[in-house]
């Protein structure tokens, strides 16, 4: 019976509070950088343009985009940059390599 009781005792007994776990997520920033008022002009145009539909061979708002048009789009309306129309054809323009360190905001890797 002293048995019965004192698991009775401690069957009753509240569980103990749950203490929320804090998860430390870290926290990842760029430098800050001064951009040319043109690469701002590209960047802001291009975020304009989130949610246009994605369409093969597509290079305009209207129609939507596939990856080069949009590029093309961009730099053309924001920063007067005519582009060639495929990637292919970015890939093989005669332009300068240069190392990682050295890009700017607004250039293209490809």
């Amino acid at each position: 019976m002293c048995v019965a009781a004192l698991l009775g005792a401690c069957a009753s007994a509240p569980p103990p509070p749950k203490v929320p776990r804090i998860v430390q997520r870290p926290v990842v920033t760029a430098p800050p950088q001064i951009l040319s008022p043109a690469a701002e002009d590209v960047l802001f145009r291009a975020l304009g343009l989130v949610g246009t539909p994605y369409r093969w061979g597509g290079n305009t708002p209207d129609s939507g985009f596939d990856c080069s048009g949009l590029i093309g789009y961009v730099y053309r309306d924001a920063a007067g940059i005519s582009l060639p129309r495929s990637t292919r054809e970015m890939i093989v323009m005669g332009v300068p390599n240069i190392r990682r360190e050295q890009l700017q905001s607004g250039d293209l890797v490809l």
